[in-house]
């Protein structure tokens, strides 16, 4: 398990713990929003990430927003715990982020196809040999592809720095969309005093925007404001 799953699975067990600090506020009757200072509500800082919880007598819900680094997703880490007296169906994939315009959650195993796809066309992309400079001659047998219409050569060639890179671009991507499909929340019965952890995932936006994340669970749709850097690609 890499480092980030290591600190996303602790974070994860930390939820429980958090403490209670304030009253959720009724948006309307049905839907539960995060308000700082409410005795409903819990907050907390887990691994640099801000955790905000809603807490009523028959389920708790908590949330954490993190960047999966390097591709066009983040995700939502998400805890519901069951402790009324009946089952709760949950379906993560009705969760979603609002900014003026709605972000639904991703289907987990869409998404990791895409990762996949997109990091296996950056790691050829990087390896593949670059031709930057151009050879002048008589058309010689030198290496390179001859210029048509012309004398000279086109010397190919291949830096390992890239070579490198783009092995470093196909191990990560893996490990990015393997991490999707195994953690990935699916449809689910929550049983009475029971919970289930996970990821949701959205894409992501094109600058840092502050969401507010909806979770229907129960009945009631739980709303979180969280904040995402939106950040695609170091690779270039």
């Amino acid at each position: 398990m890499n480092s980030r799953s290591t600190q996303l699975t602790l974070a994860a067990v930390m939820l429980l713990g958090l403490a209670t600090c304030c009253y959720a506020q009724n948006a309307t009757p049905s839907v539960l929003r995060w308000n700082y200072g409410a005795p409903n509500a819990v907050t907390d800082l887990t691994h640099g990430a801000k955790v905000e919880g809603l807490k009523t007598d028959e389920v708790n819900v908590y949330v954490a927003m993190f960047d999966i680094q390097d591709t066009e997703y983040n995700h939502a880490w998400v805890q519901v715990v069951n402790h009324g007296k009946t089952p709760i169906q949950f379906d993560p994939e009705s969760a979603f982020l609002k900014d003026g315009t709605r972000v639904p959650a991703e289907a987990p195993e869409k998404a990791a196809d895409r990762i996949q796809r997109i990091g296996e066309a950056k790691a050829q992309e990087l390896s593949s040999p670059k031709c930057p400079m151009m050879n002048g001659g008589g058309g010689g047998g030198g290496k390179g592809a001859s210029v048509p219409g012309g004398g000279g050569s086109i010397a190919c060639l291949t830096l390992p720095v890239l070579v490198a890179k783009s092995k470093e671009v196909a191990t990560l991507t893996s490990e990015q969309a393997e991490w999707v499909r195994n953690h990935s929340l699916k449809p689910t019965t929550v049983a009475p005093g029971e919970q289930v952890v996970g990821a949701i995932v959205f894409k992501k936006g094109k600058k840092p925007t502050g969401y507010m994340l909806a979770v229907p669970v129960a009945g009631k749709t739980f709303e979180f404001p969280v904040s995402a850097v939106n950040k695609i690609s170091n690779y270039d």
